[in-house]
């Protein structure tokens, strides 16, 4: 799963395929083009989650707030992996867009 950070108003936003999306200030922004490949603009800082390490992240977490109903039981959640997308990535392409047409 690929995700862009805005490096001017900080936000976060998950890619779709074939549908632009920018992040809150407008000056980002990014598509997949296929299941794999995706297209970022502007102040894109692309990231990445690892598919397995999520979903199965995900699952444990499902299953562990049913099996723990106590409000006063502390718990910070389940981690999974995350990492930055170089530059160099072959799956991530910067391309040029007119910002005012998203």
């Amino acid at each position: 799963m690929k995700l862009i950070i805005c490096s001017e108003c900080w936000s976060v936003t998950s890619l779709s395929l074939n549908k632009a999306k920018s992040c809150d200030c407008g000056k980002s922004g990014g598509q997949y083009v296929d299941n794999l490949n995706a297209e970022i603009w502007g102040e894109s800082i692309p990231i990445g989650f690892s598919n397995n390490s999520l979903l199965g992240t995900v699952k444990l977490q499902r299953l562990l707030d049913r099996m723990e109903t106590n409000p006063n039981v502390c718990c910070k959640g389940e981690e999974f992996t995350a990492f930055t997308i170089p530059k160099w990535a072959d799956s991530i392409k910067r391309v040029e867009k007119d910002l005012t047409k998203l």
